[in-house]
């Protein structure tokens, strides 16, 4: 930072972050500021620190900008790379953080180098990187939310390491922080809305729909009609939805997946409703699932009945039911509760 005092990169920073020199990026769905232009004259730049009177370096601004934009488009992408665990990601605002001047900032990096041998805080302060504050909005997926995330969804933010040389990678180092004790709710669709659904219940409808689809499976009245082969083929199918190492095919995790999207019951997290402890398991994974057809769904409410139908080149094909579950307290788990299928 030989270009300004360390006082007056912090205090760029921070009156960056409020807007005043168009520093912090704007969401990564939105275009950043371009680069801040240069003060017209010393008078108007000498408020910024009142201790200096030459111009803040512009050139320098604009490396702030550019870092905050580069850290928010990292960390959507990331979101999206594990879009699975989600209904809803979006990047807010973007700042750079002096961690001379912000005690979270400096314990995270004290903290993360002596656990774990890095230099982080020494970069950033030789002026080779930034540590760039990104605030995000998330609402997990009810599936991920089965799978007990690490994390609240809501309004978080998190700390990105970004090298000055934008041909070295951003790199997230820490975890997520939050302020939010407010419940997130999704914001409903308006396929969900036509079926007086809400988002936990409309997303866990298309999921489920689409595992059946992907088993094969066509007439029945529960999964105890199904083969050995067919509940594999499901298990496979739908475990999708959850991400890796989030359901297996122990007894156990068989059974909370099929209470899940068969009942209305609440004890999903452990039973042996549909099978026994000592059941042996499947190995069975996606890259198993038969050839199935590319089915086009159509959905309806019928008086709390949604029956899905899927067609193949404009012909009904298949046709499933489902019950609706308002859900417990927790709310993520409503959910669409399946009733049988048919073929047509």
């Amino acid at each position: 930072m030989s270009a300004i005092s360390r006082r007056a990169a912090g205090l760029a920073a921070v009156l960056l972050c409020a807007g005043v020199l168009a520093g912090c990026a704007a969401p990564a769905s939105e275009s950043a500021a371009g680069p801040t232009p240069e003060p017209e004259s010393s008078a108007a730049s000498t408020t910024l620190d009142a201790n200096r009177r030459e111009p803040i370096d512009p050139e320098y601004l604009t490396q702030l900008s550019v870092a905050a934009e580069r850290a928010a488009n990292y960390w959507q992408t990331v979101l999206d790379e594990n879009a699975i665990r989600y209904i809803t990601t979006r990047v807010g605002m973007s700042g750079v953080v002096d961690p001379a001047d912000d005690e979270e900032a400096a314990d995270l990096l004290d903290n993360t180098d002596a656990g774990s041998g890095t230099d982080y805080r020494t970069k950033i302060d030789d002026g080779e990187a930034f540590l760039v504050k990104v605030s995000f909005y998330v609402v997990y997926s009810p599936e991920a939310d089965y799978g007990g995330p690490q994390y609240p969804d809501g309004t978080n933010s998190i700390y990105v390491f970004t090298p000055v040389d934008d041909a070295r990678p951003c790199e997230a180092i820490s975890g997520w922080y939050s302020t939010d004790s407010t419940a997130a709710i999704p914001e409903l669709s308006d396929e969900a809305r036509e079926l007086n659904l809400n988002e936990w219940q409309h997303t866990m409808l298309v999921h489920q729909c689409r595992a059946l689809a992907a088993a094969g499976i066509t007439d029945f009245a529960a999964p105890a009609d199904w083969t050995e082969e067919q509940t594999a083929y499901y298990l496979a199918a739908r475990s999708r939805d959850y991400g890796p190492n989030l359901l297996g095919f122990t007894a156990e995790q068989a059974n909370r997946l099929l209470t899940i999207d068969f009942t209305a019951e609440d004890d999903w997290s452990s039973n042996a409703r549909f099978f026994a402890i000592d059941w042996p398991g499947t190995t069975a994974t996606a890259d198993d699932l038969p050839e199935t057809p590319a089915y086009t769904w159509a959905y309806a409410n019928n008086n709390g009945t949604i029956t899905a139908t899927g067609s193949v080149d404009g012909t009904p094909a298949v046709q499933y039911t489902f019950s609706i579950y308002n859900g417990s307290d927790l709310k993520w788990d409503a959910r669409t509760v399946c009733t049988g299928g048919k073929s047509l």
